[in-house]
Formats: C-alpha cells, sequence, structure tokens
C-alpha cells in the first residue's frame, strides 16, 4: 500500500525508515549509520580542536599550560551557557524536515543565526567581568596574566561559536551530517594553521591561540552560510528565509537556554576542578 498527501511526504524525508512485506515500518539499520558515522567523527573532531590548542600553547611555556587549564573549561561553560541560544534549532529544524516543511528548516536556521547575534551583548559581560572573575581565584601572577589574555578574544568569538553551533544543528536536522563533519574539518585545519602564524610567526602568544580559534570558527560560520545557500532554492530558499522575526528568535532563546543549563552541570564542575588542580 502506498501513503499518499502528507504522509508520503514525511515518510520521503525520513530515509532511514522502510516498510516490509505487511505494510509496517522497520529501520534500516544502514540509512542510520550513515547518518550517525558523521556525528561521531565530528566529535573527534571537536575533541582534535581542543588538543590542538593545548599542543600549541604548551609550546609556549609552563605557566601558559597552566593558564590555559584553569580558564579553557570557563570559556566552554560560558560559550555552551549562552552559545545555547541556538540549541533548540536542531529539533525544530528536525521537526520542520520531518513534516516536509523545507522552507521552515531554513528558517529555523536563520532564526538561530540571529539568536547568536542577539547574545553579543552576554558575551561582552563575560568580557567585562571575566577578567576580574579569573583574579578572584588566586592564581599566580603569571598565570593570571596569561589566562585574561586568552579569556577576552575567546569571549570575542562568542557569538561565532553560538553561530557556528547553530549552522551545524540545521545540517544534522535536515540529515546532511557529512556537511557539519565537513565544516569540522574546514575548521581543524585552518585551527591549526592559525595557531601556527598568530603565536609564533606575528608573536601573539597566548593571545593568538584565541584569535586563532575565534577565525577558525569565523571561516567556519561563513562556510556554513555559503553552503546552506547552494541549497536548492525551490526547495528549501534559503535566500528568502532569512529575515529576522524577533518574537520567534526569543522564542528560540527560551527553549534552548534552559537546555544548555541542564546539560552544562558537568561543564562546570570540570571547570572548577582545573581550576582547583591549577
Amino acid at each position: 500500500m502506498t501513503a499518499v498527501g502528507p504522509v508520503a511526504r514525511r515518510d520521503a524525508a525520513l530515509p532511514a525508515l522502510r516498510f516490509d512485506a505487511a505494510g509496517l515500518r522497520r529501520i534500516d539499520m544502514r540509512s542510520v549509520a550513515v547518518l550517525a558515522l558523521p556525528l561521531v567523527l565530528n566529535s573527534t573532531v571537536q575533541a582534535g580542536l581542543n588538543l590542538t590548542d593545548t599542543w600549541f600553547i604548551g609550546r609556549i611555556s609552563t605557566a601558559a599550560t597552566a593558564a590555559i587549564a584553569s580558564v579553557h573549561w570557563l570559556a566552554l561553560l560560558a560559550i555552551f551557557l549562552i552559545g545555547g541560544v541556538a540549541m533548540g534549532v536542531q529539533t525544530l529544524a528536525a521537526q520542520a524536515y520531518g513534516a516536509g516543511r523545507y522552507r521552515r528548516s531554513t528558517r529555523i536556521a536563520w532564526l538561530g543565526l540571529w539568536a547568536s547575534v542577539a547574545s553579543i551583548p552576554a558575551f561582552g559581560l563575560t568580557i567585562a567581568f571575566g577578567p576580574a572573575m579569573i583574579r578572584a581565584f588566586g592564581l599566580a601572577p603569571d598565570v593570571e596574566a596569561l589566562a585574561v589574555e586568552y579569556w577576552i578574544p575567546r569571549m570575542i568569538g562568542g557569538p561565532l561559536a553560538a553561530a557556528l553551533w547553530a549552522a551545524n544543528a540545521f545540517f544534522n536536522g535536515i540529515g546532511r551530517t557529512r556537511i557539519t563533519l565537513a565544516i569540522g574539518m574546514v575548521v581543524l585545519a585552518s585551527n591549526t594553521a592559525l595557531n601556527e602564524i598568530f603565536i609564533f610567526q606575528l608573536g601573539w602568544g597566548m593571545a593568538g591561540a584565541a584569535w586563532a580559534t575565534t577565525v577558525a570558527e569565523l571561516i567556519g560560520v561563513l562556510l556554513s552560510i555559503r553552503l546552506m545557500l547552494g541549497l536548492d532554492r525551490r526547495q528549501y530558499a534559503p535566500h528568502l528565509t532569512w529575515r529576522p522575526d524577533f518574537g520567534r528568535v526569543a522564542a528560540l532563546i527560551a527553549l534552548g537556554l534552559p537546555m544548555a543549563m541542564t546539560a552544562s552541570a558537568d561543564l562546570g564542575a570540570a571547570a572548577l576542578f582545573q581550576l582547583m588542580m591549577v
């Protein structure tokens, strides 16, 4: 029996679903593996990104290694909490895609990007008050100075991290996980090259490591937007769905922030542990 109408569109949007001889739905495990493997590999890329930064910073000095150990998890916690404004993109984009509402899925992606723009004032506060917070932990003076040196440019890139998160969440939501993996690889390669240039060739030291990550994220965001605009215009119409709707941006933020807060407990514990170790 062949489904018709909206049901047919929903089934067509879910390639992992198949029908057996009795007309019952079953899961195509091969399709699931094709969808999931890039997600697993992308997690490895993210780990590689963190290790790359640590390796380059370790070449500066032992004080720099102590500084990144003290501030790295704090930076991730701030980015995770504030960047959580875009955390609802994947859920909403997947729902729209599964319902065959492809234009709505790209609209949600743009809303996520606008939400990342809305996060700029919050990241501005982390820049203003972050140095005082770091000083309150009583680190050694040389370690404290290097930690502050890293913190400020890293927080300047916070909105870019949120935007990259939103874009990747969109591609994951519509099942284009290989695009997410490709973007992650580009960001990793860019960060590696820029670390060498900014830290050592230009002599920016600890700040250079943070600027390398920020610029690499900018490259990732620009690539993501280019790839989204390259989707089928008749089906997804990404060039028509970019206009901001502040009410829907606020609704997306209201959905994403509690999700980020719930998931940030482990990050907070890791940040405090690292600080105590330093």
